[in-house]
């Protein structure tokens, strides 16, 4: 087994075997360092990996002007500092600028107010003249006296209640809602 000088020594040459001996020792420190320092409003929107990544990319742009590390102990402590800093840093973007201030986002409502309807769900200008368009089709067949009839039809009445209000029989309400279905299957 090489010593943890040795390592260095193959690190700062360029071994990527070495190096990947390097992740594999020191990625679960860093990891626990990250979440230690990482805001709990922020785990939910960054990755801790993004951050581990962050410090390995310091540390290996120039090895070779990193100090020489005496001990294990003493790079464990390099990284852990590089990676506090980083957290740091990515906590007072992600809390303190205005483009990433986690502190003025607004949770959606688990139970929305029953009240509060989504604007499709709404009648819009287009919606009001599309469905006055298709009424005037759908009675355009019918005389004037019983375009009146077509309209209550329209708009839900109770057939029964239709031929009470006008005096007609409740058949010929139910056929003039007939005439109407039909011209609503030829559109």
């Amino acid at each position: 087994m090489e010593s943890f000088q040795e390592l260095m020594v193959r690190v700062r040459s360029g071994d990527s075997q070495a190096t990947r001996e390097l992740f594999n020792e020191y990625g679960d420190l860093l990891f626990k360092v990250v979440r230690k320092y990482l805001h709990s409003a922020l785990r939910a929107q960054v990755d801790s990996a993004d951050f581990v990544q962050e410090v390995w990319l310091s540390f290996l742009q120039n090895p070779t002007t990193k100090p020489n590390f005496e001990t294990p102990q003493h790079f464990g402590a390099f990284l852990a500092t590089i990676a506090r800093n980083k957290v740091i840093d990515g906590v007072r973007r992600g809390l303190m600028s205005a483009g990433y201030n986690v502190n003025c986002e607004v949770n959606l409502p688990t139970n929305p107010v029953p009240g509060n309807v989504a604007p499709a769900h709404c009648e819009t200008p287009s919606k009001s003249a599309i469905r006055r368009e298709i009424k005037d089709v759908l009675l355009q067949g019918l005389g004037p006296a019983y375009q009146k009839v077509g309209q209550r039809i329209l708009s839900g009445i109770d057939p029964s209640v239709i031929a009470e209000e006008y005096g007609l029989s409740q058949r010929t309400v139910e056929r003039i809602r007939k005439r109407i279905l039909d011209q609503l299957q030829l559109l």
